[in-house]
C-alpha cells in the first residue's frame, strides 16, 4: 500500500490494536514466526508483500514436506493461537485496509470533482474584468456619439461660412463705384462750377452706404469663420477622446482574454493535470492494493477451511486424507484466479456507466474486483481562441465603420456654385475637417510577435507578501531574465553596505542584496526594452537565511500593467520559471510557416527509427534533454497541459511538412481521410488518409499524403514506439531526422 494507512487520518490508522492483538497472541513456532513476519509487512503497510508471505505459508503448510497428491496426509494443523490471529487479520486488519483504501478513493474523488473550482475562479476573474470592458465600451459610445453630434456642426457651420463668405465675395465682386470725373482750369472760367464737389459729394454717400453693407456682410463672414474654426477644434479634442476611449477598450478586451485569461487556463491546466497524474497514479496502488486483500482472504480461508462431506464428494471421487489434499490444492490453486481482473486500460477518457475513466470502455465495461475503485475524473474545460484585437482608430476596419461618411469625396449639395478658396472642391471630407487619427500604442500583455503564449514584459518583481514570516527580509544573491539579459535594479529600501541593490545582477553568487524592513519591500529588474521572457533564476543567498524568501511573490509587468505572477513557496538554493509559452523549445527552423509562432516539443535524429514516444501524441512522455530541431538525440518535453490549437510536423531539413489543427490529429481513427490545413504538397486546404488506433502505439501515422503510398515515397512526418522499416527509412536518414511544433493563436475559457 506504499505508506497509504500512515497517511490517512487517525480513523482510519487504528490498526495498530490489530496488529498489537494478533502479534500478543503468537507463540514462537514455525507458524507464528511466519506470521509475526507477515506482521513485519502489515506494520510496514505493504499489501503485495503480505499477499506474497501469506501465500507463502499457506504452500508450506500444504506442500511443506514436498509430498503432494493421494501421499500427503491433507491436513493442516495450527495451533488455535495462530488460527485466531488469522482470523482476526482477515476479519480486522483486512477490514481496516479496505476501508481506508475505500476513504481514500472517496478523498481522491472529491478532490477531482473539486478541479472545476479552478476554472469557476477563471470565470469570475473574467466577469469582474467584464464589468470594466463593457464600463470602457460604454464611455467610448459616448464619446463616439459625441463626435458624430460635433462633426454634424462642424459640417453645418461649414457650410454656413462657405455662404456667407460667399455672399460677401459675390458683393465685393458686384461692387460698381461712382465714375470719377476730373477737370482743369473749369473754375477759373465758372466760379460757380462744383462739378468735382459733386462727384465727391456722391462718392462719400456711396461709400458710406456700401460700407455700411461690407460691415454687415464682413461681419456675417468672420463670425462664421471663427464659430467654424472653433467648433472645428473642440470636435479635434472629441474625436480625440473618442479614439482614446477605443484604445483603452481595445487594451480592457485584450488584457481580459490574451492576458488574464490565457494566464489562468494555462495555471488550471497544469494544474488540472498535475492532480490527476497523482490520482491516476495513487488509482492505480489502491487496486493492487485491493486485489492483495482478496488474495489474502483466499489463502486464510485455504489455511482455516474444514470442508463439510458434500463439499469433498462435490470435489473429488477419493476417500480420505488423499481428498481433503485435492480439495485444499484446489482451492489454494483458486486463489491465483481471485481478483486478476484488477484494471483496463482503455487507452483514452471513455464514459461508461456515467463513470469518466482510461479504464472502460463500451466494449469492456470491467467486470474486475476493482471497478468499485475507479475514479470518476472530470473532463478538463477547453479553451478556444481568443479574438484578434480590435481594429484601431487609424486601421481599416475602424475607419470604414466609423468615419466613412466624414471621408466622402462627393460635393457638398448647395454649395456648387460657391467660390472655391481653396485648391480642393467643396466636398463633405473638407466640410466635417475630421482630424488625423490616433494610433492605439501598442497592445500591454503577452503580445511578442503576435504570440500569446509569450510573457512580453520590461520588468521582473519580487515582493514582500503576508505569507511570509516574521523575518522576511529580502536576501537573493543573483536573478537572471532569459539566461542574462541587461537589466537595472530599483530597491523599494536597501540594507547598508555593502548588501546594496545591484548585488543582485553583478554576477558573483557570493554577494547578496537586501533589504532594511522585514515587509513591505519589492525589487525592481528593469529590462532595457519589453521583451518576450522566456526564463527568470532566482539564486537564493547561499550562506545564511534561505527560508525568508519562501512566501514572496513574483511577477512580470509590461509598462505598468502586471501580466504573470507566481509565488516561492518552499527553501531551495535556486529558484527557476520556464515560462516558454508551450513549454517547448525556441527552435522553429523552418522559417516560421504560415506566419510563425511555433514552438518546438518533439525531436527524433536522423536515423533509422521514428520517435520513441508511446503516448500518441498526447504529449504525456518526457525524455531526452530539449537541444533544438537538429539535436543528435530523440527527446520530447510534456506539453499535453499544455493550450495550443494547431501541430506542424516537419522533417529537420524542413523539405516535407504539414500544419494541422489538434483536433484533425487527435481522436481514434483507421485509414481515415483527415483535414490538413496546408502542406509541403499544398498551400492551401486538402486532405490524407491517417491512423491513430487505440492501443497501437506506434501510432498516428501522419503523412502529406495518403498512408499507404507514403511509406514508399517518403512522405510520412510522424510516427512512434521507434518503428523502423521503410515507414523510417524513406525519411528520417534523407531528411535529418524529423519534428513537432505546436501553436495557439490565444485562448478563452469556455465552460463545458
Amino acid at each position: 500500500m506504499k505508506g497509504l494507512l500512515a497517511t490517512l487520518p487517525c480513523l482510519y490508522a487504528d490498526d495498530t490494536s490489530t496488529l498489537l492483538s494478533v502479534t500478543s497472541k503468537l507463540s514462537l513456532n514455525s507458524e507464528s514466526s511466519a506470521i509475526e513476519t507477515f506482521m513485519k509487512g502489515a506494520d510496514g503497510r505493504n499489501v503485495t508483500q503480505m499477499a506474497s508471505l501469506m501465500q507463502n505459508l499457506a504452500e508450506s503448510q500444504l506442500f511443506g514436506d514436498g509430498v503432494t497428491g493421494e501421499a500427503a496426509s491433507g491436513e493442516i494443523k495450527l495451533d488455535s493461537d495462530i488460527t485466531e490471529a488469522l482470523k482476526m487479520i482477515k476479519d480486522l486488519l483486512l477490514g481496516d485496509i479496505q476501508k481506508a483504501l475505500k476513504h481514500e478513493h472517496g478523498l481522491d474523488q472529491h478532490v477531482v470533482n473539486e478541479l472545476h473550482k479552478c476554472w469557476d475562479e477563471c470565470k469570475v476573474a473574467k466577469d469582474q474584468d467584464q464589468e470594466q470592458v463593457d464600463e470602457l465600451w460604454t464611455i467610448m459610445q459616448s464619446s463616439k456619439t459625441s463626435h458624430e453630434v460635433c462633426r454634424e456642426d462642424v459640417h453645418a457651420k461649414y457650410i454656413d461660412k462657405v455662404l456667407k463668405c460667399n455672399a460677401l465675395d459675390i458683393w465685393i465682386d458686384a461692387l460698381d463705384c461712382p465714375v470719377c470725373y476730373k477737370e482743369e482750369c473749369v473754375v477759373i472760367h465758372d466760379p460757380s462750377s462744383r462739378k468735382v464737389g459733386d462727384m465727391l459729394q456722391a462718392h462719400i454717400a456711396w461709400a458710406s452706404n456700401s460700407y455700411a453693407e461690407w460691415t454687415v456682410k464682413h461681419a456675417a463672414c468672420a463670425q462664421a469663420v471663427r464659430v467654424h474654426e472653433d467648433a472645428d477644434t473642440k470636435c479635434d479634442k472629441t474625436q480625440g477622446t473618442f479614439e482614446s476611449g477605443t484604445c483603452a477598450h481595445r487594451q480592457a478586451v485584450w488584457t481580459t482574454c490574451n492576458v488574464n485569461q490565457m494566464a489562468c487556463c494555462k495555471r488550471c491546466s497544469i494544474q488540472f493535470d498535475a492532480e490527476v497524474n497523482r490520482v491516476e497514479c495513487a488509482e492505480k496502488d489502491r487496486k493492487i492494493d485491493w486485489s492483495a486483500t482478496k488474495k489474502i482472504e483466499c489463502y486464510i480461508d485455504v489455511l482455516m477451511a474444514s470442508p463439510t462431506d458434500e463439499e469433498l464428494q462435490a470435489k473429488c471421487k477419493k476417500d480420505g486424507k488423499a481428498c481433503i489434499n485435492q480439495w485444499r490444492e484446489d482451492k489454494y490453486k483458486s486463489c491465483e484466479d481471485v481478483c486478476v481482473d484488477i484494471d483496463f486500460e482503455a487507452g483514452d477518457y471513455y464514459v461508461v456507466d456515467g463513470v469518466n475513466t482510461t479504464h472502460r470502455s463500451d466494449s469492456s465495461h470491467g467486470n474486475r474486483c476493482t471497478v468499485h475503485l475507479d475514479i470518476h475524473f472530470p473532463q478538463m474545460p477547453s479553451c478556444v481562441n481568443c479574438p484578434p484585437p480590435i481594429p484601431g482608430p487609424c486601421e481599416e476596419p475602424f475607419i470604414s465603420t466609423y468615419y466613412y461618411e466624414y471621408d466622402s469625396v462627393l460635393p457638398v449639395p448647395g454649395l456648387e456654385n460657391a467660390k472655391e478658396c481653396h485648391p480642393d472642391q467643396h466636398l463633405h471630407w473638407w466640410a466635417y475637417s475630421r482630424a488625423e487619427c490616433r494610433p492605439c500604442p501598442a497592445l500591454i500583455g503577452r503580445t511578442c510577435g503576435g504570440d500569446p503564449s509569450c510573457y512580453f514584459g520590461n520588468q521582473v518583481r519580487i515582493f514582500h507578501t503576508d505569507k511570509m514570516g516574521a523575518d522576511a527580509y529580502l536576501n537573493i544573491g543573483e536573478v537572471t531574465v532569459n539566461g542574462g539579459v541587461s537589466m537595472s535594479v530599483t530597491l523599494s529600501d536597501s540594507w547598508a553596505a555593502p548588501h546594496l541593490k545591484d548585488n543582485c545582477v553583478d554576477g558573483d553568487p557570493n554577494t547578496f542584496c537586501h533589504s532594511k524592513h522585514t515587509h513591505g519591500w519589492w525589487v525592481a529588474f528593469n529590462l532595457d526594452e519589453p521583451t518576450c521572457i522566456n526564463t527568470i533564476e532566482i539564486l537564493n543567498r547561499h550562506n545564511c537565511c534561505q527560508d525568508r524568501i519562501v512566501g514572496a511573490g513574483i511577477s512580470i509587468v509590461n509598462q505598468g500593467t502586471e501580466i504573470w505572477r507566481d509565488s516561492i513557496d518552499e527553501n531551495k538554493p535556486k529558484y527557476s520559471f520556464d515560462l516558454l509559452g508551450a513549454n517547448g523549445v525556441d527552435g522553429d527552423n523552418c522559417g516560421g510557416l504560415d506566419g510563425g509562432n511555433w514552438n518546438l516539443v518533439r525531436h527524433v535524429p536522423a536515423g533509422n527509427a521514428w520517435h520513441p514516444a508511446t503516448d500518441q501524441l498526447r504529449g504525456t512522455d518526457v525524455y531526452g534533454s530539449p537541444d533544438g530541431p537538429l539535436a543528435s538525440s530523440p527527446w520530447t518535453t510534456a506539453f499535453s497541459s499544455t493550450p495550443f490549437t494547431e501541430f506542424l510536423f516537419a522533417t529537420g531539413d524542413c523539405e516535407h511538412w504539414l500544419i494541422a489543427t489538434r483536433e484533425s490529429v487527435l481522436g481514434w481513427y483507421a485509414n481515415a481521410v483527415r483535414p490538413i490545413k496546408m502542406s509541403s504538397k499544398s498551400s492551401s486546404a486538402h486532405a490524407a488518409r491517417w491512423y491513430r488506433r487505440q492501443g497501437n502505439k506506434e501510432d498516428p501515422w501522419i503523412s502529406t499524403i495518403d498512408h499507404g503510398p507514403a511509406i514508399g515515397q517518403g512522405e510520412i512526418v510522424y510516427g512512434e514506439q521507434s518503428f523502423g522499416s521503410t515507414h523510417a527509412n524513406t525519411v528520417l536518414s534523407q531528411h535529418n531526422g524529423a519534428n513537432v511544433f505546436i501553436r495557439n493563436e490565444g485562448m478563452v475559457i469556455v465552460q463545458r
